[in-house]
């Protein structure tokens, strides 16, 4: 079964596609080649630790589906 995650950048709602995904490659659905761009991604963790994790990437929309 894949996972399918919404998410809203800026005013786009795009799809993570999580079973088609690597840990170097993102599939995305719902995207324009001009969403091409610097991302950040903030994790944080719940208690007692509360850890945050905060990375930033250039993303390139190499491909578009129909």
């Amino acid at each position: 079964m894949d996972i399918d995650v919404l998410m809203r950048i800026n005013s786009f709602f795009i799809c993570l596609q999580i079973g088609k995904s690597t840990p170097n490659t993102v599939v995305l659905r719902n995207v324009q080649q001009n969403m091409t761009g610097k991302y950040g991604c903030e994790v944080s963790t719940d208690a007692p630790n509360f850890y945050t994790l905060v990375t930033s990437a250039y993303m390139y929309i190499v491909r578009k589906y129909l």
